[in-house]
């Protein structure tokens, strides 16, 4: 039952790949940075190979960031108690707030400065003379659109999630875990995961 309760009740392994997900779209946002603001850099050092390893090594950054979910979990009178045999009450709420930024506002910001960097960049690029202008206006209006197509779904999806596993860790009188809101927030947050690739 103990093994039951941290490995699978846990739901470590969705976490992990929630968290894997995310900085994969970190990922594909700064390699495009590269490509549009840097892109003598972006030719010379951004291989398929180092994109590879990068893509490859998000996984387990993910899965094992994710092992307080493991860690946390504790069977109470044969119930699996979730995220609740933490250290001390300090720790309990640092980490929730260490959680909400590396989960949430860290990728958020990245994503809002990269796509921001190359409008900016694309815009200058555009010049009366240039050869090939109605294509650099076109790439400026999609980067900016991407801009916006994704970090609203981000938003969307992932705040509810992430300010009730903050307020929870704060010690606020908000629903459970397992109550209706909260699993409506796993649900917007896997949503993310599923419309990510249709955006891009």
């Amino acid at each position: 039952g103990n093994v039951l309760c941290r490995l699978w009740q846990s739901q470590w392994l969705l976490w992990g790949l929630f968290m894997t997900s995310t900085y994969n779209l970190v990922i594909v946002t700064l390699e495009r940075y590269l490509a549009v603001v840097h892109p003598l850099y972006h030719r010379t050092h951004a291989t398929l190979q180092r994109t590879k390893i990068i893509a490859i090594l998000v996984w387990p950054f993910g899965l094992v960031y994710s092992l307080y979910q493991v860690t946390t979990a504790v069977v109470t009178d044969k119930k699996c108690d979730r995220l609740s045999d933490w250290p001390s009450e300090q720790f309990n709420i640092d980490f929730g707030i260490t959680t909400t930024f590396v989960e949430f506002l860290i990728p958020l910001l990245l994503m809002i400065t990269c796509y921001t960097r190359m409008a900016i960049a694309l815009r200058t690029k555009v010049s009366p003379t240039s050869e090939e202008p109605a294509r650099m206006v076109r790439a400026r209006r999609n980067v900016v659109k991407t801009l916006a197509v994704v970090c609203f779904f981000f938003c969307a999806c992932w705040m509810s999630n992430q300010l009730f596993f903050l307020a929870l860790n704060l010690g606020e009188p908000i629903d459970k875990i397992g109550s209706s809101f909260h699993k409506w927030s796993i649900l917007a947050a896997d949503l993310n995961c599923c419309i990510n690739p249709v955006i891009y």
